[in-house]
């Protein structure tokens, strides 16, 4: 009976203990991940909602240009057939420069979520071809229209002024895209710096603090200056060349592996995103 209250109670006593500061980590650094998946899924979804949409409307308009086609055919039209294909011309024209707008729109938003796929760009360049088809088709239809003597001057009016809007769409795209561009950089941006524990903490990227207790902390306001800055999409490997080595930023350990043993050579990473999903600074003490 004393036996078995000696267990219950340390069973109890582990279990108060909660989780230990590993676990807490690695709980810490599988939420990041899933976090990341989802974030780079719900961009996904919004990417294939917004290429749908404008398929589905191209093929509107391809329908539309058909019908415009089958009616222009017919000879000795009343003016007031006239003006109705006129008209239909130009909201084709309409439609299309809001397809160019959600087009620019939808190749922001790929930047901006910063997920490369080349399917998504091809589909986006499938997309272009596509627009500049419709485009051409229905400055085509009005160029008949005015062949057979329509009254087209208010027709290539509006159409100067949604191309002027167009025009005005596509700067604001363009400056937004540089905008992305350097949002982008900075994302894939990251800094490592690798030394013993001293060195580093001489140069203030380590508390001095943990010295003498064998605990070592990155600092607030360490110097960046001290560190090699990279690209993480292009940075395959940091080379080492110690013998024994400590990481004090984390970094999944599903996403690299330490190449070579007495001395280690190097760090490679297999999945930069995962790598430097939890900190964009790799601090690694050296020995």
């Amino acid at each position: 009976m004393k036996k078995l209250l000696l267990l219950v109670m340390a069973v109890a006593l582990i279990a108060a203990c909660g989780p230990s500061a590993e676990e807490k980590r690695l709980m810490a650094e599988n939420d990041s991940l899933k976090n990341v998946g989802n974030n780079n899924q719900a961009a996904i979804n919004d990417f294939m909602k917004a290429f749908n949409e404008i398929e589905d409307n191209l093929k509107t308009i391809k329908e539309k240009e058909q019908i415009i086609r089958v009616e222009t055919a017919e000879q000795g039209l009343e003016t007031s057939a006239k003006d109705r294909i006129n008209e239909d011309i130009l909201s084709l024209y309409k439609q299309m420069v809001d397809n160019k707008k959600a087009l620019n729109n939808l190749t922001s938003k790929l930047k901006k979520s910063n997920v490369e796929i080349a399917q998504f760009k091809k589909l986006i360049s499938n997309l272009e071809t596509q627009l500049d088809e419709r485009n051409n088709e229905i400055l085509e239809l009005r160029d008949k229209l005015e062949n057979m003597n329509y009254d087209i001057a208010n027709l290539n009016k509006e159409i100067q002024n949604l191309n002027a809007d167009l025009d005005e769409a596509a700067s604001d795209a363009a400056k937004k895209g540089e905008l992305i561009e350097k949002q982008t950089e900075s994302l894939n941006t990251a800094y490592y710096v690798v030394g013993t524990q001293k060195s580093l903490q001489e140069k203030g990227i380590l508390s001095k603090s943990g010295l003498f207790s064998g605990s070592a902390k990155l600092t607030a306001d360490f110097d960046k200056t001290h560190f090699t800055k990279v690209d993480i999409t292009q940075l395959n490997n940091v080379d080492l060349g110690f013998k024994k080595v400590k990481f004090i930023t984390t970094h999944p350990a599903s996403s690299y592996e330490l190449v070579g043993t007495a001395p280690i050579e190097k760090i490679s990473i297999k999945n930069a995103k995962e790598f430097w999903s939890l900190s964009k600074v790799l601090v690694v003490i050296a020995d």
